[in-house]
């Protein structure tokens, strides 16, 4: 594991840049999926640092305007995106804050830049750092859609495997409702999730 995960000199100056970054309108989610990360990491036996510095790098690219984030994505050599991330610009901020996490702040952790990269639609195989930020960015608090407490509540009663399978079945059927289709990812990782916990993984 890199020493730099838990340099404190390194969490700051990502916090401090990323705050630069983010209008004020989005700060309570980059601050409340910190937060959650810290929470759920320690409930579910992650390591605190590398979840926390998952959750502080997830969203370093996402003030860029979709035209410039389109334009910088082939040279995300980090985690290169697929043909299906091409199409897909929600995704597109995710692999380009695993590169600026590797190439600016010399994050090396694979683990932590899977987290980054695709804690929008998950993936299979996400280690539990990946999937602690997956249910972060989904429950923190600042997200206030009807039920959203109650859910909150249940998810974190569940084991993280669990409730990271609850996270992606609400998202698919979330799309599914808006008509819009899903990425690819995020049902591999349903599957994925279903499987382990069938074999009791």
């Amino acid at each position: 594991m890199p020493e730099t995960i838990t340099d404190p000199h390194l969490l700051a100056a990502i916090r401090q840049e990323l705050l630069a970054r983010t209008p004020p309108s989005r700060v309570p989610h980059v601050m409340g999926v910190e937060g959650m990360a810290v929470v759920l990491a320690r409930h579910w036996g992650v390591e605190v640092e590398r979840a926390l510095l998952a959750a502080l790098l997830h969203d370093l690219a996402k003030a860029l305007p979709p035209e410039e984030q389109r334009a910088r994505l082939a040279a995300c050599t980090v985690i290169p995106a697929t043909p299906e991330d091409w199409e897909c610009a929600p995704v597109w901020h995710g692999l380009l804050a695993a590169q600026e996490a590797h190439d600016v702040y010399g994050v090396t952790d694979r683990d932590v830049l899977e987290a980054v990269a695709w804690h929008s639609t998950g993936a299979p195989d996400l280690a539990d750092v990946g999937l602690v930020l997956y249910v972060a960015d989904f429950l923190e608090p600042s997200r206030n859609w009807p039920g959203a407490p109650e859910h909150r509540r249940r998810l974190q009663a569940l084991p993280l495997p669990a409730a990271a399978l609850e996270v992606a079945r609400h998202k698919l059927q979330n799309l599914k409702t808006k008509g819009r289709v899903a990425h690819p990812r995020t049902r591999a990782l349903r599957r994925w999730l279903e499987s382990r916990l069938e074999k009791g993984g």
